[in-house]
């Protein structure tokens, strides 16, 4: 194993990850904090699968002995090579990708955090700009769109009157803060137990 990017990765993850920025069709130029450097001694070629197994047979093992904290490294790694994985359906490799996306896989806590502020400053200017009947908006916009986004529960029927676009902004926000708050809690989860 070696260090990347605050987390410890195997040889073949390494190996594999220098091979496809060399031949990898989206690669792009390295920056030198994120430089994968190949590994010490010579590894085998392994596809994602493979690695991603070997992944998940040293969690298990670490999680069997009881070392929680020492397996998150790991998990990261498996889910990694399971968002790399060609063999998977596309679905899946995307539904993966934006668990990594939003949460670092369950282990980035101010990812989930980063998108729930982006969605509601972005559905706050789709309400100030687009939202509201017959300059009915309220003064503070902001704080419409974020107590929509925490009461899941309120009917739309007891707001200031909306177009179109503001009851999309609506939905957006009552799917999208739980949503992320979940997220955040799970990160939170995930950072703690391991």
């Amino acid at each position: 194993t070696g260090p990347h990017a605050g987390r410890r990765v195997l040889g073949g993850e390494r190996q594999w990850r220098v091979e496809r920025a060399v031949t990898g069709r989206w690669s792009v130029p390295a920056s030198p904090r994120r430089r994968w450097r190949a590994p010490r001694h010579p590894v085998r070629h392994q596809e994602p699968h493979q690695i991603g197994a070997t992944y998940r047979a040293l969690r298990l093992a670490r999680e069997a002995s009881g070392d929680a904290p020492g397996t998150a490294d790991l998990y990261y790694g498996e889910m990694e090579m399971r968002r790399h994985d060609p063999t998977r359906s596309r679905g899946e490799r995307a539904v993966v990708w934006l668990y990594w996306l939003f949460s670092g896989y369950g282990l980035r806590v101010l990812r989930p955090l980063f998108a729930l502020g982006i969605t509601l400053l972005a559905c706050t200017w789709l309400l100030a700009t687009a939202g509201f009947r017959h300059g009915a908006a309220p003064e503070n916009t902001f704080l419409f769109a974020l107590s929509s986004s925490l009461s899941v529960l309120r009917p739309s029927d007891d707001g200031p009157a909306l177009y179109q676009w503001g009851q999309v902004a609506l939905i957006v926000l009552k799917l999208a803060a739980p949503l992320f708050l979940g997220l955040t809690l799970l990160s939170i989860r995930g950072r703690v137990q391991r």
